[in-house]
């Protein structure tokens, strides 16, 4: 999540983690290990997965400018990375002609 959030910060893309452990300090201690360069939100009560239909963890969503959810994903296999990074270049593809045009303005 951090390289997918580096490469493609400055087309948009934004991530946000979903924490739900009920002990937020116990949340706290393992996230400073982790170096997560991404935002964290923290759900205790679930709100969040049950909007979302929650099915395991890890999920992730990839959702567009419109609030629409484009893909869900259950679990983390490397072998489906690509695929997820593409759906997600799809995505930030809806704002490419400003990007293109602040890059030629370099």
């Amino acid at each position: 999540m951090d390289a997918l959030a580096e490469r493609h910060a400055e087309a948009g893309l934004r991530v946000v983690a979903i924490n739900l452990d009920a002990d937020r300090a116990a949340a706290t201690r393992f996230l400073d290990d982790q170096d997560a360069g991404f935002d964290i939100a923290f759900d205790p009560e679930g709100r969040v997965a049950e909007a979302y239909d929650l099915r395991g963890m890890p999920s992730s969503y990839v959702i567009d400018r419109d609030g629409r959810v484009a893909r869900a994903h259950v679990g983390f296999r490397a072998k489906e990375a690509a695929a997820m990074e593409a759906v997600i270049l799809r995505v930030l593809g809806e704002g490419a002609p400003a990007l293109a045009a602040a890059k030629e303005e370099r």
